[in-house]
């Protein structure tokens, strides 16, 4: 599957923390062996925030856009959250403002990864051969439901985010199962 062209784009309701400072990668340094390092600060809320993953150069990249951002403040309108050798793509901000989850082939496949926005951590969610895209929160951020590529046909599961589990698989027949949604009662 090829990785949208076009940037995805995202709105987090109400984020308690974001805005990673950048560690700068030395000129003589190639950008694949280059560690980038954020380190988060924490703002006040931030109304209209949106995470976007941008296309820069080969590779695409979640970023933070903050439109209403004042000249005199210390963070940046857009901020790079990821960088490196690897596609972050379709990201998906949780309804407590606290994950992102983002599709991304940082480990040599598509797997679905979430990043931390008070530590700046990020967590890989999948680990699956199979190709996982669309990543969708639950309005209570406890589960996350997404489309997998498998056995040979889109399926959807969903995985309860903070527990152990292994995911559980929603449909399962030939017709192409994809771009899941919750209600805002979450079923």
């Amino acid at each position: 599957f090829p990785y949208p062209q076009d940037a995805s784009l995202a709105t987090v309701a109400n984020p308690t923390a974001l805005t990673p400072s950048l560690t700068p990668i030395p000129q003589n340094v190639p950008l694949s062996t280059a560690i980038w390092t954020p380190s988060p600060v924490i703002p006040a809320a931030q109304p209209g925030l949106l995470i976007l993953s941008l296309q820069e150069g080969n590779y695409s990249h979640l970023f933070a856009y903050r439109p209403l951002a004042e000249k005199s403040e210390s963070i940046f309108p857009l901020t790079r959250l990821t960088a490196g050798p690897w596609h972050d793509i379709e990201p998906a901000p949780s309804p407590d403002g606290l994950r992102i989850a983002f599709l991304s082939d940082r480990v040599g496949q598509w797997d679905l990864h979430l990043w931390h926005m008070q530590t700046a951590q990020i967590n890989r969610l999948t680990n699956t051969p199979d190709y996982e895209s669309s990543p969708t929160w639950s309005p209570d951020s406890a589960w996350l439901a997404y489309t997998r590529y498998h056995g040979n046909n889109l399926e959807l599961f969903i995985d309860q985010i903070d527990e152990n589990a292994d995911p559980i698989q929603l449909t399962q027949h030939l017709a192409a199962d994809h771009s899941p949604a919750w209600s805002p009662l979450g079923r």
